[in-house]
């Protein structure tokens, strides 16, 4: 099986896996639906056949999913082709040519090899887009007689119509929101019946998108646990909420004052032990291997307290003074 442009190697079976329901029943199937389209073969090379099979692609995708069954005639029987070319086929190339002709990236598909009646085959499974994507662009090719033809239009989304893909209608679009709604209705009762069944004495809790540092004082608690379905809680980049050094604190403070004061070194750390930044992790933030980081916060709060009190600094050396009476 392959599965997202991955590149794992199929190896050929008569049966299909469990979490490939619609590629068994494509075997099984004796005639194209709404989920279901058969195909002899399929040149990648040719321009036309890649194009008609992206229709095919988007618009069971946009109607819930389906599958796209290679090396049978319309009657699902094996068609006796060489399918090499479609196992050979790169997955990431399908999901470029989404992208490129709708602006979407979608890889919720699985390529298995299979065989029926002792001939060799290949599934697409293709799983549903939602919301449904219409085509940015027009997809035209020449035929050999030097026809142009469209095999989808710019602006148009594709259903499938039975055994064709065909542009969608507005009950196309009434049954994928109806889908979604669908979806959705399943997630809310999930989250309802894990309420109604937690454990006496449990308490619920409504986190934001993005949690802050586990220290900070408005940060949410979480405990580390081996779950996989717990939740996942993203913990900031500190090279990005702590971006500065020390001497990039000071060259920001002392490039913004304008009283003539200054900020060296030993008044920075002053600062720092008097009034307990390195307590602070909104302003303060200490990796194990390097030095310690800052926050613009830290900046912003320097250039109040200098602005609004003159003899801040003076008073910051005076205290520390008095803390570590070995100093002169």
């Amino acid at each position: 099986m392959v599965k997202g442009g991955s590149s794992v190697a199929a190896s050929p079976t008569d049966s299909i896996s469990p979490s490939s329901v619609p590629a068994g029943k494509a075997l099984s199937a004796t005639r194209e639906s709404h989920r279901i389209e058969f195909k002899e073969g399929f040149n990648p090379e040719q321009l036309g056949e890649v194009l008609e099979l992206l229709k095919d692609v988007l618009a069971l995708a946009n109607s819930g999913g389906g599958c796209i069954l290679f090396g049978v005639k319309n009657d699902g029987t094996p068609a006796g082709v060489d399918v090499a070319p479609v196992l050979a086929f790169d997955p990431a190339r399908l999901t470029d040519q989404i992208n490129k002709y709708t602006g979407v990236q979608f890889s919720d598909f699985e390529f298995h090899e299979t065989q029926k009646q002792g001939m060799k085959l290949v599934a697409w499974v293709i799983g549903e887009l939602d919301p449904p994507a219409p085509f940015s662009k027009t997809g035209n090719y020449a035929r050999q007689d030097g026809k142009q033809v469209n095999a989808f239009l710019q602006g148009v989304i594709y259903f499938r119509h039975g055994a064709k893909s065909e542009p969608g209608t507005r009950a196309d679009i009434r049954e994928s929101i109806e889908r979604a709604v669908k979806r959705q209705k399943k997630n809310w009762l999930s989250g309802i019946r894990k309420v109604v069944t937690a454990p006496r004495g449990h308490k619920v809790m409504v986190l934001p998108p993005d949690v802050t540092l586990s220290g900070a004082p408005d940060a949410s608690p979480v405990r580390l646990t081996n779950d996989p379905s717990a939740p996942i809680v993203r913990r900031l980049n500190p090279d990005e909420t702590h971006p500065y050094r020390r001497k990039d604190v000071l060259i920001q403070v002392n490039s913004r004052l304008t009283s003539g004061q200054r900020l060296g070194p030993n008044d920075f750390n002053d600062i720092r032990k008097v009034h307990g930044i390195d307590s602070k992790p909104e302003l303060f933030y200490k990796s194990r291997f390097i030095s310690p980081q800052y926050s613009l916060a830290l900046v912003e709060w320097l250039m109040v307290q200098i602005q609004g009190d003159p003899d801040f600094i003076s008073k910051a050396r005076a205290a520390a003074r008095a803390i570590d009476t070995s100093r002169p």
